[in-house]
């Protein structure tokens, strides 16, 4: 691994939460044809459930890709971004946020629609109310002036997240002071690598992803009327269906059976995104779980989780 810019951050770059987004249009960048499946296979041409759930997953790309937030100012003293690049990483970018020379890090992975600039408010309560710095990196192919295709394989994510753990190594990090946070899509990156590194002191999931009830729910709207009625009575009512092809690529239950560190679930008592069973599936197939936090709020993180992340991260003093 090679770190190819290591800079402060001086002027603007992005803030969840504040009305300062910028689209970062890049003239460049490809039309994806696909993200999840070679386009060009028989399956993907002569399956439309796999079709629409690869279109629904083009369309969160492109926003996590075009839409970055202005810094924040508080960050920004902290703030150094890295890019990295080897072999089999051409480019990968990390936010690296320290306060205080910390020893201890928290890895925090987006969900979909989001980026790194997504979750400044959840990075300032961290580094301000725990002794954990952040380290945010980014999923290959999601920097603004990034010109590549993507596909979101979960060997490929996890390449580009294994990057993480390896730098804060490099830092003289050691991985019993390295807990990693997922959310959403984030959760399920999150569990990959937990699975990788044994040793990590804890594994946080914030809404985990789990079921395709939402996507179905839009195939049933059909607002575009560019599915055909009967992909739409199948899947829109059965999504069972689209549930079988999502665990296909994102399993999270599976990765948490293989996960030793601890596991701290968060679910939102109106998420309208997962669901309450499945996430205590999850908890029960954990091999080394420790709680299921309930909180008021609904998917996109707020407030209430950022709280519960904290009350974790504090409590990791003394266990």
């Amino acid at each position: 691994m090679k770190i190819i810019s290591q800079l402060t951050v001086i002027g603007n770059y992005g803030c969840y939460g504040c009305a300062n987004v910028y689209r970062a249009e890049n003239n460049n960048s490809p039309a994806f044809k696909s993200v999840l499946y070679n386009p060009n296979s028989i399956i993907y041409k002569t399956n439309p459930a796999l079709k629409f759930m690869d279109s629904y997953f083009i369309h969160t790309i492109e926003i996590s890709r075009k839409s970055w937030h202005i810094t924040n100012k508080e960050l920004q003293p902290y703030l150094k971004v890295v890019d990295i690049e080897n072999k089999k990483n051409p480019h990968v970018r990390m936010w690296d946020i320290n306060n205080g020379n910390k020893k201890k890090y928290a890895v925090i992975l987006h969900g979909i629609s989001n980026n790194i600039s997504s979750l400044q408010e959840m990075y300032k309560k961290i580094i301000n109310n725990t002794e954990y710095a952040i380290l945010a990196p980014e999923y290959h192919g999601l920097t603004p002036e990034n010109n590549e295709n993507i596909y979101i394989e979960p060997k490929n994510i996890l390449r580009d997240t294994k990057n993480s753990i390896e730098y804060l190594n490099k830092k003289g990090i050691e991985n019993n002071n390295i807990t990693v946070i997922g959310h959403c899509f984030g959760g399920f990156v999150a569990s990959m690598l937990a699975k990788e590194y044994s040793d990590l002191e804890n594994l946080i999931l914030i809404t985990p992803i789990s079921t395709s009830k939402y996507i179905s729910t839009k195939i049933q709207e059909n607002k575009n009327k560019h599915i055909p009625q009967s992909v739409v009575n199948t899947l829109g009512k059965k999504h069972v269906v689209l549930d079988k092809l999502l665990k296909l690529f994102f399993n999270t239950t599976k990765q948490l059976k293989k996960v030793k560190s601890p596991v701290d679930i968060i679910y939102a008592n109106s998420d309208q995104y997962t669901n309450i069973n499945d996430t205590i599936n999850m908890a029960y197939h954990c091999k080394n779980f420790r709680s299921l936090k309930m909180v008021d709020g609904f998917h996109a993180m707020d407030e209430n989780k950022i709280n519960a992340i904290v009350s974790i991260l504090n409590s990791n003093k003394s266990n």
